[in-house]
Protein backbone atom coordinates (compact mmCIF):
# COMPACT_ATOMS: atom_id res chain seq x y z
CA UNK A 1 0.00 0.00 0.00
CA UNK A 2 2.77 2.02 0.61
CA UNK A 3 4.05 2.10 -2.90
CA UNK A 4 0.86 2.61 -4.56
CA UNK A 5 0.30 5.82 -2.41
CA UNK A 6 3.49 7.07 -3.31
CA UNK A 7 3.22 6.77 -6.61
CA UNK A 8 -0.34 7.81 -6.79
CA UNK A 9 1.50 11.13 -4.77
CA UNK A 10 3.46 11.61 -7.61
CA UNK A 11 1.23 11.28 -10.31
CA UNK A 12 -0.64 13.96 -8.56
CA UNK A 13 2.38 16.41 -8.08
CA UNK A 14 3.69 15.85 -11.91
CA UNK A 15 -0.22 16.63 -12.95
CA UNK A 16 -0.45 19.84 -11.14
CA UNK A 17 3.71 20.84 -13.29
CA UNK A 18 1.85 20.04 -16.57
CA UNK A 19 1.46 22.76 -18.88
CA UNK A 20 -2.38 24.03 -19.58
CA UNK A 21 -1.41 22.82 -23.27
CA UNK A 22 0.22 19.44 -22.73
CA UNK A 23 -3.02 17.99 -21.24
CA UNK A 24 -4.22 18.35 -24.45
CA UNK A 25 -1.00 17.53 -27.15
CA UNK A 26 1.00 15.58 -24.63
CA UNK A 27 1.08 12.11 -25.03
CA UNK A 28 3.01 8.92 -23.31
CA UNK A 29 4.08 5.88 -23.58
CA UNK A 30 1.48 3.04 -21.99
CA UNK A 31 0.35 -0.43 -21.94
CA UNK A 32 -1.84 -0.26 -24.97
CA UNK A 33 0.22 2.00 -26.87
CA UNK A 34 0.73 5.66 -26.40
CA UNK A 35 -2.15 7.87 -24.39
CA UNK A 36 -2.61 11.56 -23.87
CA UNK A 37 -1.88 12.60 -20.56
CA UNK A 38 -5.42 13.18 -19.67
CA UNK A 39 -6.58 9.99 -20.17
CA UNK A 40 -3.56 9.00 -18.29
CA UNK A 41 -4.60 10.72 -15.23
CA UNK A 42 -8.16 9.23 -15.77
CA UNK A 43 -6.74 5.95 -15.65
CA UNK A 44 -5.15 6.28 -12.54
CA UNK A 45 -8.39 7.84 -10.89
CA UNK A 46 -10.41 4.90 -12.34
CA UNK A 47 -7.90 2.50 -11.29
CA UNK A 48 -7.53 4.23 -7.89
CA UNK A 49 -11.44 4.42 -7.24
CA UNK A 50 -11.91 0.42 -8.21
CA UNK A 51 -8.85 -0.87 -6.64
CA UNK A 52 -10.23 1.33 -3.13
CA UNK A 53 -13.55 -0.02 -3.57
CA UNK A 54 -12.27 -3.53 -3.66
CA UNK A 55 -10.34 -2.53 -0.22
CA UNK A 56 -13.11 -1.11 0.79
CA UNK A 57 -15.35 -4.26 0.38
CA UNK A 58 -12.39 -6.39 1.85
CA UNK A 59 -12.17 -4.41 5.01
CA UNK A 60 -15.86 -4.63 5.95
CA UNK A 61 -16.24 -0.87 5.03
CA UNK A 62 -19.22 0.90 3.31
CA UNK A 63 -18.58 1.92 -0.14
CA UNK A 64 -17.44 5.28 -0.49
CA UNK A 65 -19.36 6.34 -4.29
CA UNK A 66 -18.34 9.72 -5.27
CA UNK A 67 -19.79 11.44 -8.28
CA UNK A 68 -16.23 12.00 -10.27
CA UNK A 69 -14.38 8.87 -9.58
CA UNK A 70 -17.52 7.29 -11.42
CA UNK A 71 -17.97 9.26 -14.06
CA UNK A 72 -14.73 9.08 -14.63
CA UNK A 73 -15.14 4.82 -14.60
CA UNK A 74 -18.23 4.95 -16.83
CA UNK A 75 -16.39 7.37 -19.22
CA UNK A 76 -13.33 5.60 -19.37
CA UNK A 77 -15.38 2.23 -19.97
CA UNK A 78 -17.36 3.54 -23.29
CA UNK A 79 -13.92 5.11 -24.47
CA UNK A 80 -12.74 1.36 -24.38
CA UNK A 81 -15.60 -0.12 -25.72
CA UNK A 82 -13.76 -0.63 -29.07
CA UNK A 83 -10.50 -1.96 -27.37
CA UNK A 84 -12.83 -4.36 -25.19
CA UNK A 85 -14.80 -5.49 -28.19
CA UNK A 86 -11.58 -5.99 -30.22
CA UNK A 87 -10.23 -8.25 -27.31
CA UNK A 88 -13.26 -10.12 -27.24
CA UNK A 89 -12.59 -11.13 -31.03
CA UNK A 90 -15.77 -8.89 -32.16
CA UNK A 91 -15.93 -5.96 -34.33
CA UNK A 92 -19.46 -3.61 -35.02
CA UNK A 93 -17.90 -1.74 -37.71
CA UNK A 94 -20.23 1.72 -38.22
CA UNK A 95 -22.38 0.93 -35.13
CA UNK A 96 -23.16 3.36 -32.28
CA UNK A 97 -24.25 3.25 -28.85
CA UNK A 98 -25.87 5.72 -26.51
CA UNK A 99 -25.50 5.47 -22.87
CA UNK A 100 -27.68 7.94 -21.06
CA UNK A 101 -26.72 6.96 -16.99
CA UNK A 102 -28.44 8.75 -14.19
CA UNK A 103 -27.52 9.49 -10.24
CA UNK A 104 -23.94 9.93 -8.88
CA UNK A 105 -21.93 9.99 -11.78
CA UNK A 106 -24.59 10.63 -14.78
CA UNK A 107 -24.05 11.36 -18.12
CA UNK A 108 -24.36 10.90 -22.04
CA UNK A 109 -22.50 9.26 -24.81
CA UNK A 110 -22.94 8.59 -27.87
CA UNK A 111 -20.19 6.26 -29.15
CA UNK A 112 -18.80 4.55 -32.47
CA UNK A 113 -17.77 0.68 -31.43
CA UNK A 114 -15.10 0.48 -33.97
CA UNK A 115 -11.10 2.42 -33.57
CA UNK A 116 -11.18 5.85 -34.57
CA UNK A 117 -14.80 5.80 -35.57
CA UNK A 118 -16.82 8.70 -34.28
CA UNK A 119 -20.78 8.78 -35.11
CA UNK A 120 -22.15 11.35 -37.13
CA UNK A 121 -24.62 13.93 -34.60
CA UNK A 122 -27.77 12.52 -36.98
CA UNK A 123 -26.75 8.75 -36.73
CA UNK A 124 -28.96 7.12 -34.82
CA UNK A 125 -27.32 4.81 -32.31
CA UNK A 126 -27.87 0.97 -33.10
CA UNK A 127 -28.12 0.39 -29.54
CA UNK A 128 -28.90 2.34 -26.06
CA UNK A 129 -27.94 1.87 -22.46
CA UNK A 130 -30.13 3.64 -19.52
CA UNK A 131 -29.71 2.94 -15.86
CA UNK A 132 -27.57 3.86 -12.75
CA UNK A 133 -24.42 5.13 -13.00
CA UNK A 134 -23.09 4.01 -10.11
CA UNK A 135 -24.43 0.44 -11.82
CA UNK A 136 -22.58 0.73 -14.83
CA UNK A 137 -19.76 2.25 -13.42
CA UNK A 138 -19.25 -1.27 -11.41
CA UNK A 139 -20.09 -3.08 -14.50
CA UNK A 140 -17.53 -1.25 -16.54
CA UNK A 141 -14.87 -2.10 -13.35
CA UNK A 142 -15.98 -5.54 -13.92
CA UNK A 143 -16.75 -5.94 -10.46
CA UNK A 144 -20.65 -6.86 -11.31
CA UNK A 145 -21.33 -9.13 -13.72
CA UNK A 146 -24.26 -7.04 -16.32
CA UNK A 147 -26.54 -9.96 -15.90
CA UNK A 148 -27.00 -8.59 -12.20
CA UNK A 149 -28.00 -5.05 -13.38
CA UNK A 150 -30.17 -5.93 -15.89
CA UNK A 151 -32.61 -8.34 -13.77
CA UNK A 152 -32.89 -5.76 -11.35
CA UNK A 153 -33.48 -2.99 -13.96
CA UNK A 154 -30.52 -0.21 -12.69
CA UNK A 155 -29.52 -0.99 -16.22
CA UNK A 156 -31.67 -0.97 -19.06
CA UNK A 157 -30.93 -1.94 -22.84
CA UNK A 158 -32.64 -1.25 -26.09
CA UNK A 159 -32.22 -0.89 -30.24
CA UNK A 160 -30.31 -4.60 -31.03
CA UNK A 161 -30.68 -5.63 -27.41
CA UNK A 162 -27.95 -8.42 -28.36
CA UNK A 163 -25.52 -5.83 -28.98
CA UNK A 164 -26.15 -3.52 -26.34
CA UNK A 165 -26.07 -7.02 -24.20
CA UNK A 166 -22.79 -7.79 -25.21
CA UNK A 167 -20.87 -4.23 -25.29
CA UNK A 168 -22.25 -4.85 -21.13
CA UNK A 169 -20.83 -7.86 -21.08
CA UNK A 170 -17.00 -7.00 -22.35
CA UNK A 171 -16.93 -3.32 -21.71
CA UNK A 172 -13.79 -2.72 -19.22
CA UNK A 173 -12.97 0.74 -17.80
CA UNK A 174 -9.25 -0.82 -18.16
CA UNK A 175 -6.51 -2.06 -19.92
CA UNK A 176 -5.82 -5.63 -19.28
Amino acid sequence: MTDWGRAADLLCVRAADMPADGWNTRRVPWLAGEIGVRYLAQSRIVEWWLHGEDLREGTGQEPNPQHWPVHLVCDMGIRMLPYALGLAGISYPSASVRVDLSGMGEGSWHWGLSPRESPAEDKKPDAWIEGRALAFALVAGRRVPAEAYLDDGNLVVGGDEDLATAILRHIRAYVE
